[in-house]
C-alpha cells in the first residue's frame, strides 16, 4: 500500500503527463492514461486487483519491494502503449498469461518510444524478482538519464516531449519510492510467510511410473518417484504416457510438465545440490542429465537402487536390497562400498541415504529381508570416523532439513523431530505432521519393499508429496482344484493368504498371512475354523513335519529370518533350528523326518541347502541348485530331490540324486518351477507361467509320469489345468493333497490399478514445521 505522500507524487506525475504541448496533452500525442479498475487511493491501489498481481503473489510466495516494481511497470506500460501488458478473458487465462508470457515490446506498439525506455519497463516486468530493478529509486535514476539523453529522437518536438515524459515518469517513480518505504517498514518487522497448499497434476503423463507390474504393486511407485529442486522451482518425476516411461519436468509456474528427452525407462530421480543436474536409474545403470536440457550421461552400471543422494563434494551415495551403502563420483567411475553391515546387530541392509551438510550420510537400517517398518532405524554415517550409529528407532527414509529437524516416514505418516547437527543427536520428541504420505512398505516382494516415502523437500522449505498409505493388504481366497481344473472355494476369510500346505492327515491346512502382519495359521478342513499358531515376530512359509505334529517356518523373532519349528498344539515355545545372519526359507522335509531342505539367501541369489535335524545346525549346500527358487521337494524314498533353477536363462525343473548329487536330469521342457512329488512317487507336479498374456497371475499346473527305478525316468510333461492362481518364490505357492487328485491354490482378487496423477504442494512449509516442532536452545 502506498503512503499518502507517495500517492500525491504519483498523482502529480500522472497530471504532468497530461500537460498540453502545442495544444495537445502528452497522452494525446504519445501516451494513454492507465486503464484503472480501482482508484489510486490509500486503500484501493493499483496492487489491489488481479491484473496488477506479480507472479510471486499468484504463486503464494513472499512479496517484497520488487513486487511493487512489477506493478509500477504495468502502469508505465499502459501509459506508453494504451494497452495492458497481459490480457485474458477469464481469471485462469489472465493468470496463465502473467506466469507464462512476456509482454509485447513497447517499440512494437509505439515506434517513437526510445529503446532505453522500452528496456526499462520490460525489466520492471521480468518474470523473476531477481531480474527486476532493485528499487523505484533505481528506476528514477534511469528515467532521469533517459530524459538527459533523449537527443536520439530526431524531431525537436519529440525530443522535448520525451524529456517531459521522462520527467513526469520520474515523479511517478519517486511516488513509488515513498510507497516502497511502507514495504521496508514491514520488512523491519516481518510477518511469517503464509502457507499455501495446492494440487499439482502430472499431465501430460497418464500417471506416475509404478516401477513394477500391476500384479506386484497396484500401480504404486516403490522407488521414490519425485524430486523437487533445491530452489523449490522445479519438480521432476517418473511418469508414463501410453506405456512409455520417462522423466517429466515441471517448472512450478507452468501449467503442466514437459517430458525430458533422452530419459526413456527412467525412475528414481534426484537432483544435484546446485540443482543443475538430475540423476536417475534406467534398469541397472545410473545416469544424469542437465536440468536445462542436453543429452544424458552414464555414471556407472550398478543396481537396482534402494535410494540415492548427491552430496556437495560430487559423490553419489546409494543403497541396495541387502548389504551396505555404495558411492561413486558423479563424474563417473567404479562404485566403492561406503558402509558395512553390523552382523552382530542383525543388520540386513543400509538403504535410502540422504547426505547432511559436511558430507555425513543419514540412512535407514533394516533387520529383515521383509522388514517390519516400525522396527527399522535411522543411522548416521560419519566420514571422519568411518562408522555409523543409530540416531532414531522406528523410522525410515530420513532427511535432515536446514530448519534443524529430521523428517522421516513411519507407517505413511511424515514425522519430524528436532536434531542437533553438531552433536549429532535427536533433541526432542517426534511429532506427526502429514498423515497420508505414500510409503512403499509391506510390498509383496522384497525387491519392491523399499520403505521409501513418496515426498521431497526443497532447501527453502517447499514440500511436495504423493498422498496415500502403505501398501494395502491383498485379498486372496483359497481354492480346492481337481485335476480337471474344477474349483471350489474354501470358507477361509479373505486376506493376504499365501503358501498353503496340506497336513499329512489331509484334514488340516497351514498358511501364512503376508505383508504388514505375518503369522502362521491352521485351518481345520473338517470343523472349518481358523487358529493362529504364531504370536511374536514376522512368521511365514509353514512346512509340515512328516508325522504332522510340528511345523517348521521362518521367523524374524531374533533378527534375520532363520528356521524355527513349533508343535501344532503350541504348548511349548518355538525352537530355533538355525543361527545365521542370512535370510532362510524352509522348503521340504524328507519322508523320514531327518532332513530339511531350505533356501539361504546370499547377496546375489538363493541357494538350496539341506539340514540334518539331529545335527549341529550347519547344513550342506546342494551344489547343482544355484540360483534356486520356487520350491523344492524330496522323493518319497528320500533318494532324489527336485528343484528349479535359471541356469538356462529361464526357470526349469531338475532332479538329482540325494545326497550324492549324481544322475541330474531336466524334467520340464518349456519352463517350470515349484516341483512336488505325488505321495507314491509315480508323478511329479510343477507349475509354469500361464498362456494368457493379459492375466499376469495365471499359471499352468503340469504333471509328468515317473517310472521308479535305480534312476527314475520322466515322461513328457502334460497340462492338467490352467487358471488365475498365484505362484510364489522362493517357496512354492500351492500344495497337493495326499491322494494326488486335488490341489490347494490361492487366487488374488484383481482390482484395476488406478493411475496416480496428483501431488500435493505445500509452499512455506517450514513455517508449519517450526510452529509444530519448535527447536529449543
Amino acid at each position: 500500500m502506498l503512503t499518502k505522500s507517495g500517492v500525491k507524487l504519483l498523482d502529480f506525475g500522472l497530471a504532468k503527463l497530461k500537460e498540453p504541448i502545442g495544444g495537445q496533452g502528452l497522452a494525446a500525442t504519445t501516451l494513454s492514461a492507465p486503464t484503472q479498475t480501482t482508484p489510486l487511493t490509500g486503500q484501493g491501489t493499483i496492487l489491489g486487483t488481479l491484473q496488477y498481481m506479480a507472479p510471486e503473489q499468484l504463486e503464494g510466495n513472499q512479496a517484497d519491494a520488487r513486487t511493487d516494481i512489477w506493478a509500477l511497470g504495468l502502469v508505465l506500460y499502459e501509459m506508453l502503449t494504451g494497452e495492458r501488458a497481459f490480457n485474458g478473458q477469464t481469471q485462469a487465462s489472465l493468470i496463465a498469461a502473467i506466469l507464462e508470457r512476456r509482454p509485447t515490446p513497447i517499440t512494437s506498439i509505439n515506434q517513437l518510444t526510445p529503446p532505453a525506455l522500452d528496456r526499462l519497463v520490460l525489466r520492471c516486468l521480468a518474470r523473476y524478482p531477481d531480474e527486476r530493478w532493485e528499487s523505484a529509486h533505481d528506476i528514477g535514476d534511469e528515467l532521469r538519464w533517459i530524459s538527459q539523453t533523449a537527443t536520439t529522437v530526431a524531431a525537436s518536438t519529440h525530443r522535448r516531449t520525451w524529456q517531459q515524459i521522462a520527467t513526469a515518469l520520474a515523479l511517478v517513480a519517486l511516488g513509488a519510492v515513498l510507497g516502497t518505504m511502507v514495504v521496508s517498514s514491514r520488512q523491519s518487522s516481518p510477518r511469517p510467510p503464509q502457507i499455501f497448499r495446492s494440487v499439482i497434476d502430472v499431465s501430460p503423463a497418464d500417471g506416475l511410473h509404478s516401477g513394477g507390474s500391476p500384479l506386484e504393486h497396484d500401480g504404486r511407485p516403490f522407488r521414490t518417484a519425485l524430486a523437487i529442486a533445491p530452489d523449490g522451482r522445479t519438480l521432476v518425476f517418473s511418469g508414463v504416457q501410453e506405456n512409455r516411461r520417462q522423466l517429466y519436468m515441471r517448472l512450478l509456474e507452468r501449467i503442466e510438465a514437459e517430458p525430458v528427452a533422452g530419459t526413456e525407462g527412467a525412475e528414481g530421480p534426484f537432483f544435484s545440490p546446485d540443482g543443475k543436474w538430475v540423476a536417475y536409474w534406467v534398469g541397472r545403470e545410473l545416469r544424469k542429465i542437465p536440468r536445462d536440457g542436453g543429452p544424458p550421461v552414464s555414471i556407472c552400471p550398478f543396481g537396482p537402487s534402494f535410494g540415492a543422494t548427491w552430496d556437495a563434494e560430487g559423490r553419489i551415495v546409494f543403497g541396495r536390497a541387502s548389504g551396505g551403502l555404495w558411492q561413486v563420483s558423479a563424474s563417473g567411475g567404479r562404485p566403492e562400498q561406503l558402509t558395512m553391515l553390523d552382523d552382530a546387530k542383525g543388520e540386513v541392509s543400509h538403504r535410502l541415504p540422504h547426505t547432511l551438510p559436511g558430507g555425513d550420510v543419514l540412512f535407514t537400517i533394516t533387520y529383515n529381508r521383509f522388514p517390519q517398518w516400525t522396527e527399522t532405524s535411522l543411522a548416521l554415517f560419519s566420514r571422519q570416523s568411518r562408522t555409523h550409529k543409530v540416531v532414531l528407532e522406528g523410522g525410515a527414509d530420513g532427511r535432515y532439513l536446514s530448519s534443524g529437524h529430521l523428517v522421516y516416514v513411519r507407517s505413511a505418516v511424515l514425522m519430524a523431530v528436532p536434531f542437533d547437527l553438531r552433536r549429532p543427536q535427536v533433541t526432542g520428541e517426534s511429532v506427526g505432521l502429514v498423515s497420508d504420505v505414500m510409503q512403499s512398505a509391506y510390498g509383496r516382494r522384497s525387491t519392491i519393499d523399499t520403505g521409501a516415502g513418496q515426498f521431497s523437500i526443497s532447501a527453502e522449505g517447499t514440500l511436495v508429496y504423493l498422498p496415500g498409505t502403505v501398501v494395502p493388504d491383498d485379498r486372496r481366497f483359497l481354492y480346492w482344484v481337481d485335476r480337471a481344473g474344477h474349483a471350489e472355494r474354501l470358507p477361509v476369510p479373505a486376506g493376504p493368504l499365501v503358501q498353503p500346505r496340506i497336513a499329512p492327515d489331509g484334514e488340516h491346512l497351514a498358511f501364512h498371512t503376508a505383508q504388514a502382519q505375518q503369522d502362521i495359521w491352521i485351518y481345520d478342513l473338517v470343523r472349518r475354523n481358523v487358529t493362529r499358531l504364531t504370536k511374536e515376530g514376522r512368521n511365514a512359509t509353514p512346512v509340515w513335519s512328516p508325522d504332522g505334529r510340528r511345523i517348521v517356518y521362518r521367523s524374524s523373532i531374533t533378527g534375520p529370518d532363520n528356521l524355527f519349528w513349533l508343535p501344532v498344539d503350541a504348548k511349548v515355545p518355538p525352537q530355533r533350528l538355525t543361527t545365521t545372519s542370512e535370510h532362510e526359507v524352509p522348503a521340504a522335509w524328507s519322508s523320514d523326518g531327518d532332513v530339511l531342505a531350505f533356501y539361504r539367501l546370499t547377496d546375489t541369489e538363493f541357494e538350496l541347502w539341506t539340514l540334518s535335524v539331529d545335527g549341529d545346525g550347519t547344513g550342506n549346500k546342494i551344489m547343482g541348485a544355484t540360483n534356486a527358487q520356487g520350491g523344492a521337494d524330496f522323493s518319497p524314498d528320500g533318494k532324489w530331490v527336485a528343484y528349479a533353477t535359471t541356469e538356462t536363462g529361464r526357470w526349469e525343473v531338475y532332479v538329482e540324486g540325494f545326497p550324492s548329487g549324481t544322475g541330474r536330469q531336466q524334467v520340464s521342457t518349456d519352463g517350470g518351477m515349484s516341483p512336488v512329488w505325488r505321495h507314491d512317487g509315480r508323478e511329479l507336479f510343477f507349475v509354469s507361467a500361464g498362456s494368457d498374456p493379459d492375466e499376469s497371475s495365471s499359471l499352468r499346473m503340469m504333471a509328468t509320469a515317473v517310472s521308479i527305478g535305480p534312476v527314475p525316468r520322466f515322461g513328457a510333461p502334460r497340462l492338467l489345468f490352467e487358471g488365475p492362481y498365484e505362484s510364489s518364490y522362493p517357496a512354492r505357492g500351492y500344495d497337493v493333497a495326499p491322494d494326488g487328485r486335488h490341489f490347494v491354490l490361492a487366487q488374488r482378487e484383481q482390482t484395476p490399478a488406478v493411475p496416480l496423477k496428483r501431488f500435493v504442494l505445500v509452499q512455506n512449509w517450514f513455517e508449519e514445521l517450526k510452529s509444530k516442532v519448535p527447536i529449543t536452545k
